[in-house]
């Protein structure tokens, strides 16, 4: 597990975290919880990608995605899909209908 709480300051994109970059290949879970701010969605979504056939566990809990945020997951979805068992989209408000039906249709699509 690769925890991260975006708690405190939002770190400006130049200073991203650790696993903004490309995560080691040992991360089989990747939680993370609290406000990242929207320029670095695609950089996680990114690094996410890049542990396609091992991620067991995405928890992006309460991270402030939106509609386009959810697209993005959506778009990883389908290389996740052979080991994907757990994933958490939770207290992401500005998901709305839009950001929901992008990541079900998603789903859909690899169950």
């Amino acid at each position: 597990v690769l925890p991260y709480s975006g708690r405190g300051a939002s770190p400006a994109p130049e200073a991203a975290p650790a696993w903004a970059l490309p995560l080691p290949a040992w991360v089989r879970s990747l939680h993370v919880r609290g406000k990242i701010p929207p320029a670095l969605v695609g950089r996680v979504v990114g690094a996410v990608a890049s542990l396609s056939g091992r991620l067991t566990e995405l928890v992006l809990r309460g991270v402030g995605l939106d509609a386009s945020g959810a697209g993005a997951v959506a778009g990883v979805l389908p290389s996740l899909s052979g080991t994907l068992r757990v994933l958490d989209l939770s207290d992401n408000h500005g998901l709305r209908d839009a950001g929901v039906s992008l990541v079900c249709a998603a789903l859909g699509r690899v169950l």
